[in-house]
């Protein structure tokens, strides 16, 4: 019970949470105006993904951004808490030089070519923050108070979204756990090396001790 209590506390980490982020880039939202409230893309209705190049992990920045004959118009940039203008054009998939850094607009599996589609407003947040905040909506526990299963919820406004999250959660705990598995393996190996050197030593130094003393 006491190790699998300690496994509770450990797939849910700080670290464990950011590096889930990063790999699923869900420190990035893309959303378009609903009648009644944003309506968020991702997954199956994300047309194309921006890569903010260069910004540090915990900056904030945002952007609108406008897709036509395969072409992408960027504006509405904000960076930090300054709301910057002008407009800038790029092809899909190049790389342009905005008031906010280097955009890159890559085109999903999703997108489709002559569709037009509404204004997507980009939100990018702090890495840590992110993961702050689905630390909040994360629940960890056993699946019964007598099994050795635990038990992983999270609440999200997209089904795929938490899906997502939830099974790189655990891949990024096993890595994790192969990982330190690996490190003690190598320990043992070089602590083991490092008795077998003594002892060969020392047994050396015994049949130096016999050989001076005949």
């Amino acid at each position: 019970i006491l190790k699998i209590n300690n496994e509770l506390l450990t797939i849910r980490t700080l670290d464990n949470l950011q590096e889930v982020v990063r790999r699923l880039n869900l420190n990035v939202n893309y959303t378009i105006d609903g009648r009644y409230h944003p309506t968020l893309l991702y997954g199956n209705t994300l047309p194309v993904e921006v890569n903010m190049i260069g910004l540090a992990d915990n900056a904030f920045a945002k952007c609108d951004m406008t897709i036509a004959d395969n072409k992408v118009l960027f504006s509405g940039f904000v960076l930090g808490m300054e709301e910057l203008g002008g407009q800038v054009t790029a092809k899909l998939n190049d790389t342009v030089s905005t008031p906010i850094g280097l955009l890159c607009a890559q085109a999903t599996d999703y997108y489709q070519a002559g569709k037009k589609y509404d204004v997507i407003h980009v939100r990018r947040s702090g890495i840590e923050s992110t993961a702050g905040g689905y630390a909040g909506r994360l629940g960890v526990s056993l699946a019964n108070k007598n099994a050795e299963v635990i038990l992983l919820t999270i609440n999200d406004i997209c089904r795929q979204r938490g899906d997502d999250f939830l099974n790189t959660l655990v891949a990024v705990y096993n890595d994790n756990w192969l990982k330190d598995k690996n490190q003690i393996m190598v320990s043992t190996s070089m602590f083991i090396d490092d008795r077998l050197q003594l002892i060969e030593q020392e047994l050396g130094n015994v049949d130096s001790d016999i050989s001076y003393y005949k």
